[in-house]
């Protein structure tokens, strides 16, 4: 976690280039071993939805792990890592075993010398309690007795392991302990923890102290927060009230606001799409229009990448080996449920006339509705290809889960690629996944499945699960 953080703080440095340039180059990674450079990717038009970054590696669709002169790629070994290990020892096994791109990337975040972050650790700001009540199976939530609150627990749980991951960190090269060198300031208050298990004297102390430090005062931008919740922070303040009583009041995000936002959607670059395709009535919808607002002078977004660190899944390395052992071909579960913005008609597509269309899928496969955790698991962990539909908003957790067991996912979302930019300035959604039209799965939704996994080719296959490695 503390290594992917080194891009987020990079691309950061870039952020207000890229609102005025959104197609600029990044130059961490432009001498990658075997690259010939970048290609400026130009905004997409109205009839391709699925061009879905600004810049890339030209090396054979990051092609991560096939050595020169090989038709056989080396790729990770075939072994799988548990979770349970602690993060730094994961990242070395991983390494360790990739082949020399992949090996040659990760070491050189590792060595990168660029932004640094400092972290406070008083107590006020960390919260403790808070966090042990986080590690309580037991502990009951002080807020959030609604329906749709009890899914932000492990969302909660997510973001302190990107705190504590980032403070646990200690090399000198993407961290600092002299806060006058810092680029960036982690504001470690686990603030879906405190809201889900902690009270108003929890937030309304943690940024009392925050507000008292000399060097917020001086420089609240280079403050950095991070959050998971989806309902936190999004649009303007009007949208607050939800959390007004848990001491994260108007005047709190007003002297916030002028920091840096790491959220699961990244709010200024949806709304250059937005902006870019007005027409596009599900999410330009009047209701919707605040929930897109950015409320913070900078935004990024780790999407829910927080499902790629929980303890129940283990991770299974993207090797060609691996994917090919799995049993089923595709994988897809979901509520009988209804989704907001119409997104029950893409989700549900696959299921019309009497399942007759789960049928045609190419089979074996897991497509259906809900069904118990330990099934739920034991097929998704089984298959070659997760399909990942829009739900209430253009992204799902689902794709996350899919990359942390090694599952090409399928997407059905034209605007995921802007809603949750992966690593926006180094990877292509199209390098690790599969980009299916919204409308031509709604006409067809078996046909359209089966021709995007029958027209790869073999060397197209293999540079799909090299971009997994690579995103893993």
């Amino acid at each position: 976690l503390a290594v992917a953080f080194a891009l987020l703080l990079h691309e950061l440095s870039l952020m207000q280039s890229l609102m005025v340039n959104p197609f600029n180059i990044d130059p961490l990674i432009d001498d990658v071993p075997g690259s010939t450079g970048f290609n400026k990717i130009p905004h997409p038009s109205a009839q391709n939805l699925t061009i879905p970054s600004t810049v890339r590696i030209v090396t054979d669709r990051v092609q991560a792990a096939k050595t020169p002169n090989s038709h056989v790629p080396v790729g990770l070994s075939s072994a799988t890592v548990n979770i349970t290990s602690s993060p730094k020892k994961e990242i070395q096994n991983v390494v360790a075993h990739a082949d020399p791109k992949i090996s040659w990337f990760a070491k050189r975040l590792e060595t990168f010398k660029g932004r640094r972050y400092y972290v406070y650790n008083h107590v006020n700001l960390t919260l403790p309690h808070i966090r042990n009540k986080s590690r309580d199976p037991n502990a009951l939530p002080t807020w959030g007795q609604q329906k749709w609150a009890k899914r932000f627990r492990p969302y909660a749980q997510g973001e302190l392991r990107f705190y504590e991951a980032l403070e646990a960190y200690r090399g000198e090269n993407l961290r600092t302990f002299d806060i006058a060198e810092a680029d960036f300031v982690l504001v470690p208050i686990p603030l879906g923890a405190a809201i889900f298990w902690g009270d108003k004297a929890d937030l309304e102390g943690a940024f009392g102290h925050l507000f008292n430090e000399p060097y917020f005062q001086q420089h609240p931008e280079k403050h950095l927060y991070i959050t998971n919740n989806e309902r936190l922070f999004r649009g303007d303040l009007k949208s607050m009230y939800h959390f007004a009583e848990s001491g994260l009041t108007k005047h709190v995000v007003t002297k916030i606001s002028r920091g840096i936002l790491v959220k699961d959607f990244d709010a200024q670059f949806f709304r250059q799409y937005l902006m870019k395709f007005p027409k596009n009535n599900d999410w330009n919808a009047e209701e919707n229009f605040w929930h897109w607002l950015p409320s913070f002078s900078h935004h990024w977004s780790l999407g829910y990448s927080h499902e790629s660190s929980d303890p129940q899944y283990n991770l299974t390395l993207a090797t060609f080996d691996n994917w090919s052992n799995k049993e089923l071909n595709f994988f897809y579960r979901t509520t009988k449920g209804k989704s907001q913005n119409n997104s029950t008609n893409y989700r549900h597509a696959i299921f019309q006339s009497d399942m007759a269309e789960v049928d045609r899928l190419i089979q074996p496969s897991a497509v259906g509705y809900e069904v118990g955790k330990k099934r739920w698991l034991r097929e998704i962990s089984s298959s070659k290809y997760c399909i990942v539909v829009r739900g209430d908003n253009p992204s799902s957790r689902s794709m996350f889960v899919a990359i942390r067991l090694g599952c090409i996912p399928v997407i059905v979302s034209d605007a995921l690629p802007y809603y949750q930019p992966v690593i926006r300035s180094l990877l292509r959604y199209d390098d690790f996944s599969i980009l299916i039209n919204e409308a031509q799965f709604l006409s067809n939704p078996a046909e359209t499945l089966n021709k995007a996994i029958l027209s790869l080719s073999d060397d197209e296959l293999k540079q799909k699960i090299d971009g997994l490695a690579l995103v893993q």
